[in-house]
């Protein structure tokens, strides 16, 4: 920060020896140009929406195939210890063998029982639908957010879109590594462009 006749003006400054420092106006307007790529139409949603879909049900398909075997095998489970309980009352089994293998399977049958409610998923489409619409609207609107924010807000966004540190230079942001959600997004936005500059 610099102050001239009581006036006070926010720099970035270059953290190298260089010394160099632009102008916190330049930046932020750079960097609100440059998360106003993000936003789509409303066509771009949807099929956002529809690919957010499509991957939560292939997920939910595999989870559920995933319990119906851990279901079947706590089924033959019981079945063994049901048998091997009969044949310790009918004399076939003595008491320590029944013992151990009472143990073994009960112990089988309580790991494959966490293990089925820890994967269990209760299904709603529909609050996920909801869920879906409501994050996408702000992520379409995040430039807006950026905008408006504080500095707190600012720099959760900042850190919510770039995992990496951003690096300016002239005037522009040289883009690190993407939030992946946000490079789907651009990739559709610039085919979208790309096709629209294609068409006679």
């Amino acid at each position: 920060m610099s102050s001239s006749e009581s006036l006070y003006y926010y720099y970035y400054r270059c953290k190298s020896t260089c010394g160099y420092r632009y102008s916190s106006n330049i930046v932020n307007k750079a960097f609100e140009k440059e998360i106003s790529k993000y936003k789509y139409s409303e066509g771009v949603k949807n099929i956002l929406n529809e690919i957010i879909l499509l991957n939560y049900n292939n997920l939910l398909k595999r989870s559920n195939n995933k319990n119906k075997n851990i279901s079947d095998q706590i089924k033959i489970l019981n079945e063994r210890l049901t048998n091997a309980r009969e044949k310790y009352l009918s004399d076939r089994l003595d008491f320590e063998d029944y013992s151990i293998v009472k143990t073994e399977y009960k112990t089988k049958i309580e790991d494959l029982e966490f293990q089925h409610q820890h994967n269990r998923k209760k299904e709603n489409t529909q609050k996920l639908k909801s869920e879906i619409d409501q994050a996408l609207n702000i992520v379409n609107n995040i430039s807006t957010l950026y905008k408006q924010g504080d500095m707190l807000t600012k720099r959760k966004i900042l850190c919510s879109i770039f995992s990496e540190k951003l690096e300016f230079d002239e005037n522009h942001f040289r883009t690190p590594k993407l939030n992946s959600a946000l490079q789907h997004i651009l990739l559709i936005n610039n085919k979208l462009k790309k096709n629209k500059k294609d068409k006679p």
